[in-house]
């Protein structure tokens, strides 16, 4: 079982990628990262 913390860091680690790598290509996936985990 992963601990609480290593998901937030995993969460956030996605989410720079989105935002790095997908946001001008593909926004929907950074948004339904957002939706999901909020």
């Amino acid at each position: 079982m992963v601990n609480q913390m290593n998901i937030i860091f995993l969460y956030k680690y996605l989410n720079l990628l989105a935002a790095v790598s997908c946001l001008n290509s593909n926004p929907d996936i950074f948004f339904e990262f957002n939706r999901i985990f909020s």
